[in-house]
């Protein structure tokens, strides 16, 4: 029994410095430990080989391992890091093969027990976006020094090409798994007649998300589009944060409203950002417009943080506001998000979006596309299916924007009654 304890108390040691698990306690870590299979390596033994399928992840207990393509080494790892876990999130099959440069012990973690951790525990989840942007960093600043090689050495240019692809392959990873996060639920459909989602990112990862979620006890659909801060690598980090926590917040049986996601969404953002609104400090966070809608009552319930919610009916327009302060740290912090109640009738449509379709440039004086200029539009498309009305926005897009470059990510959401 001593014997057990000691190995576990050696795991969650070990386990303490693998950034996957920087955000768990002490107590889960003993818990998590025992999930784990030690499994023993001789030297230039192959773990597992690419191509393979990413069913389990690992820890080095003790020894080294190198990740690496037929004779072309990527990194060699040592003890208290891990490897394996992105095929294992993305469900794809091994991008690299890994082999142990020397007697190794590893400790194994399959799939079936990794998502099972992912879906219950805050901590676990947010250790994983931590050793996302940690990778991340780490490639930044691998770039920068290369670069500056390139500027100085011709012959590195091969070697920073093979960096610069390593650094879009990890952020194509990113997108595998923003891809995975932002998912609508098909069965929305059964509960209102149809909807829609206009996503387009600016670069490979998004700052700007949606999020849908089927609460059957409450027979409520909750639906919300966001901006955060950002975008790329930075603003897809804080979706995927956003992601996180509106899961946590809607599984309370505390939380009732739609202001009331709003409000406890900023008090976790401003918590695990740190945020105290001292002078100076960045003020991350993310804008807004989410809707509760109970299929029951036809009562729609809209909170908004810098964004607002468009209803159409009979052909007219009425703009719900929302609340002119962000989810994050801000002078009205202390105040709660308004709750708007609205009766839903047939026909009604309701439209939330980010700033990033009207704020785009073009046209022929390569000005704003406006506010004004994108309510007329969906205005004239709304009675139109809304397969069709994403395909005229799409349109609407490209012939405004013509040669300039995209500036910021985009998301329109819309949903009919």
């Amino acid at each position: 029994m001593n014997l057990f304890i000691e190995q576990i108390e050696k795991r969650v040691k070990i386990l303490k410095a693998v950034s996957l698990f920087s955000q768990t306690s002490e107590n889960y870590l003993k818990q998590i430990a025992e999930l784990f299979t030690p499994i023993h390596f001789n030297a230039e033994q192959c773990i597992f080989e690419k191509g393979g399928p990413g069913d389990s992840m690992y820890v080095i207990s003790y020894g080294k391992v190198k990740i690496h393509d037929g004779s072309h080494i990527f990194i060699t790892l040592d003890s208290e890091q891990s490897f394996g876990e992105f095929a294992l999130i993305d469900s794809k099959v091994r991008t690299a093969s890994a082999t142990a440069t020397e007697d190794s012990e590893l400790l194994r973690l399959d799939k079936a027990t990794f998502f099972s951790l992912y879906e219950k525990s805050t901590e676990f989840s947010m250790g994983i976006l931590q050793s996302i942007v940690k990778r991340f960093n780490d490639k930044d600043f691998l770039e920068a020094q290369l670069t500056q090689q390139k500027k100085e050495i011709e012959e590195k240019n091969k070697e920073i090409e093979e960096i610069n692809k390593d650094i879009t392959a990890s952020i194509r990873y990113a997108k595998r798994i923003q891809q995975a996060v932002l998912f609508m639920d098909p069965k929305i459909n059964c509960f209102v007649k149809e909807s829609l989602i206009f996503f387009k990112p600016k670069d490979i990862v998004s700052g700007d998300f949606y999020w849908t979620k089927i609460i059957e006890r409450s027979n409520i659909v909750v639906v919300a589009a966001a901006d955060c801060t950002g975008h790329g690598v930075p603003g897809a980090f804080m979706s995927m944060l956003g992601t996180t926590f509106l899961n946590e917040i809607c599984n309370r049986s505390d939380v009732n409203t739609a202001a009331e996601v709003l409000n406890k969404l900023r008090a976790y953002i401003i918590k695990s950002l740190n945020q105290t609104g001292k002078e100076g400090e960045q003020k991350d966070g993310m804008d807004m417009a989410l809707c509760a809608y109970n299929y029951n009552t036809k009562k729609l319930e809209f909170a908004g943080a810098n964004n607002p919610l468009w209803l159409i009916r009979n052909n007219e327009v009425t703009e719900y506001e929302g609340d002119w302060m962000p989810i994050g740290i801000h002078d009205r912090v202390n105040e709660p998000f308004t709750n708007y109640i609205i009766d839903i009738q047939p026909g009604d449509k309701v439209y939330m979006f980010s700033d990033g379709f009207p704020d785009q440039f073009g046209g022929p004086r390569g000005k704003k596309y406006m506010y004004k200029r994108f309510k007329e539009f969906i205005l004239s498309i709304h009675e139109k299916p809304m397969v069709e009305q994403h395909e005229l926005i799409e349109q609407e897009g490209i012939q405004w924007r013509g040669e300039q470059e995209q500036i910021d990510d985009q998301i329109i959401m819309g949903l009919a009654f």
